[in-house]
């Protein structure tokens, strides 16, 4: 089912699945557009939302209320530090607690992980980001159980949740290529993390693809055909020098956006993740001087040139 945004989705989807009294237990490092949702709308229909670090299970069975816990949210690759979500063993958890599981696999897409074939139950996509991947569109999707699925379509009818038909036809126009689009994003992503994570000016790289990502096994597992086109990391000298370093850089766009043909830096600490309070971003481990990259499909060699480029200008 189709809605005019990835939020559109979401809410139609939980809206769909709870109402007054009910609980959701949700991952700790969800988007910032979802955070807001849950903690500052649904609270006023009484859904309320305790938020676990979902790498750890007993976390998860801590935060259950019997009779009112409904949903497990979590995505499949974080925003912006990219930690893997374990699908089978969460979903395998959530009917062990008769839990629905959404999973947001916005930064995944079809081409690169299926919830639903590990045991989710409902599937979440902003079109506006991967499936659409020309920057030009909004979307979202709601995928799992036809009666599910008809009870979002409901709901998204009635609040007026409903994509426009021209947003439509360019997302489905996108499909085409997106299975093309998904290996050059991955492939150059795994090249640029590899260049950063040897560069003496970067802290630390975030991509699961990297053998020093502490998933790297579980992605490989779940993921093998590439670990998608989007990366973070962190500059030494934290936040005047990522600053400084989004000042250097020529070739590449600053944008609160990702997922485009194009490469886009982005600042989550002041853009996507400015809903959470600032002790809660640096719990997350979204510290002020972290950056993300949403790598495109532009020839790779250039890309690290221009990030090279920007680095060694940066005084540290």
């Amino acid at each position: 089912m189709a809605c005019g945004s990835g939020m559109g989705a979401i809410t139609a989807a939980l809206l769909a699945a709870l109402e007054s009294g009910d609980h959701i237990i949700a991952d700790r490092q969800i988007y910032g557009g979802t955070y807001g949702l849950l903690t500052q709308q649904l609270p006023r229909f009484g859904i309320e939302t305790t938020f676990v670090d979902v790498k750890n299970p007993d976390e998860v069975r801590a935060a259950y209320r019997a009779g009112s816990s409904q949903v497990l949210f979590f995505e499949t690759l974080t925003n912006p530090l990219l930690a893997v979500a374990d699908i089978p063993t969460l979903a395998a958890l959530a009917k062990e607690m008769n839990l629905k599981t959404f999973v947001d696999a916005t930064f995944s897409t079809p081409c690169i992980s299926r919830p639903l074939a590990h045991g989710a139950d409902v599937v979440l996509h902003a079109t506006t980001k991967y499936i659409g991947g020309h920057s030009d569109a909004l979307g979202g999707i709601v995928a799992g159980k036809r009666v599910f699925v008809e009870q979002a379509r409901q709901v998204a009818a009635t609040m007026g949740l409903n994509g426009s038909p021209f947003d439509a036809w360019l997302n489905v126009r996108s499909l085409k290529t997106l299975p093309l689009r998904m290996a050059a994003h991955s492939r150059n992503a795994l090249a640029i993390a590899r260049f950063l994570e040897s560069h003496p000016k970067v802290k630390r790289v975030y991509y699961p693809g990297l053998k020093s990502h502490p998933q790297y096994e579980l992605a490989q597992e779940l993921m093998p055909n590439g670990c998608s086109g989007m990366l973070a990391f962190e500059i030494h000298g934290g936040l005047p020098q990522a600053i400084a370093f989004g000042h250097a850089v020529q070739g590449i766009k600053f944008a609160p956006s990702l997922a485009d043909c194009s490469t886009i830096l982005s600042h989550p600490a002041s853009t996507s993740h400015k809903a959470f309070p600032p002790a809660e971003r640096q719990a997350m481990g979204i510290g002020d001087g972290v950056l993300r990259l949403s790598v495109g499909i532009e020839e790779v060699d250039d890309l690290i040139a221009e990030l090279d480029a920007a680095l060694n200008a940066v005084q540290i």
